[in-house]
């Protein structure tokens, strides 16, 4: 092993270790309606998000009302993901007209960024939209981990109190995680990407012109992508033979036979 991996492993565990009590902390206070720095420039827009949407924060789920509102929290996001990817072809922000997505393709996408697995089967560049990247992925990056917070959330109330009667309100879990966690943790964690010059558009694709031009020999394949064989048979020319072993002349000239 380098001394470069060593030192990534340390800081890695070094950091997680030590960022553990602060941020424990800090995501207490939060979860539990406390202030904390944050709440100064957070809170007004917190209330704004209950007064738009009709939550109390002080009114408690049992658990199965908890269960109910995750339940149906992603089953609109899933539906929302799939429909988006199966109908990007007519939406905007698509300027390399890509196609819309097949069934099942949709379908495991869209499961997989609402359940926070994130797995990928496709090429990004040649398969989503802007649109498809922005409102159903990237979107559901940030839902679906902050559902994802508020479920441990409740379950760590659950196992802390005598009675478990209530659990929290899903709702309010899931907007303070976004509101004062995965949101500033990706504002912050953007900095070094725009400072490295991650490039983010909205216009076409752009060609890249290499600075020495090559070829390349490619494989010929079939309609089905079968690799096609092409059989060649070599002629050679040789002169004709007498009995004797000597070449037969026609007007001056040696009489040629093609030998496969």
């Amino acid at each position: 092993m380098k001394w470069n991996e060593i030192v990534q492993i340390v800081l890695f565990f070094g950091l997680g270790i030590a960022l553990t009590p602060p941020v424990g902390r800090f995501m207490a206070k939060v979860f539990k309606g406390e202030k904390t720095f944050l709440h100064p420039i957070l809170s007004p827009v917190e209330k704004l998000v209950y007064r738009l949407t009709g939550v109390d924060p002080n009114e408690e789920m049992t658990w199965l009302n908890y269960f109910w509102a995750v339940l149906l929290f992603a089953t609109v996001g899933f539906a929302a993901d799939m429909a988006i990817f199966m109908t990007q072809k007519w939406l905007p922000m698509n300027p390399q007209h890509l196609d819309n997505c097949t069934w099942h393709l949709a379908f495991m996408q869209a499961w997989s960024f609402t359940c926070n697995a994130d797995w990928q089967s496709y090429a990004g560049e040649t398969t989503m939209s802007y649109f498809s990247q922005i409102f159903a992925i990237m979107v559901h990056q940030f839902l679906s981990g902050a559902s994802g917070l508020a479920v441990l959330v409740a379950v760590a109330r659950a196992l802390s109190r005598a009675s478990v009667k209530t659990i929290g309100n899903f709702w309010t879990d899931l907007t303070r995680g976004l509101l004062y966690f995965v949101i500033p943790i990706s504002a912050v964690w953007s900095i070094p990407l725009v400072w490295q010059g991650v490039p983010q558009t909205f216009q076409p694709y752009q060609n890249a012109s290499v600075m020495e031009p090559y070829t390349t020999q490619v494989q010929k394949t079939d309609d089905k992508g079968n690799n096609v064989t092409t059989n060649i048979q070599v002629v050679v020319s040789t002169p004709k033979l007498d009995a004797a072993g000597k070449p037969v002349m026609a007007n001056g000239v040696a009489v040629m036979v093609d030998v496969p």
